[in-house]
């Protein structure tokens, strides 16, 4: 779900929680979020309604000047016209997590056991070499193979092993 770049401050402000769509289907549900330019929204609800229910006040709660200047832009797009209420929710996290470069022990776990899991269903053998053997630098302790080689399903050859 998109927005113009002028609804986006007013949307951080909490003045546009409202959004008219014509969908084939929903790109967004009830209960999600969505990451924007300005931010986290969270989505409150999404309802197909019928066209009388956007009035003159429901446009402007959604951004647009008049109801016909809403009507103009949702008769560019087929399908079924949803209404979409929503919040902000704050600031993209991904810009906190960026910033924090230390990885703990139970992390750092967490991260091992989804390369285990990625190694085992690999059909070319344990993928988590690769990178550190194209760095150049040395795999990081605790990072084993986990899997001998195998053949690969697709060309029958053995992968290359980083060790």
């Amino acid at each position: 779900m998109l927005f113009r770049d002028k609804i986006m401050e007013s949307i951080r402000q909490g003045r546009v929680k409202l959004a008219y769509r014509r969908w084939k289907r929903p790109t967004v549900k009830a209960g999600g979020t969505l990451l924007t330019a300005i931010g986290l929204l969270h989505i409150d609800a999404v309802d197909a309604v019928p066209l009388s229910d956007i009035t003159e006040a429901s446009a402007k709660a959604s951004g647009f000047v008049t109801r016909a200047a809403l009507l103009a832009e949702l008769d560019k797009h087929p399908g079924i016209l949803y209404r979409i209420r929503f919040h902000y929710g704050g600031e993209d996290p991904r810009i906190a997590l960026r910033e924090n470069d230390e990885i703990g022990k139970e992390e750092m776990e967490k991260i091992l056991k989804k390369l285990e899991g990625l190694d085992e269903r690999s059909p070319y053998g344990p993928g988590s070499n690769g990178p550190w053997a194209l760095s150049g630098n040395a795999r990081p302790k605790g990072l084993e193979i986990w899997r001998k080689p195998c053949a690969s399903k697709k060309t029958g050859l053995n992968p290359v092993s980083a060790n």
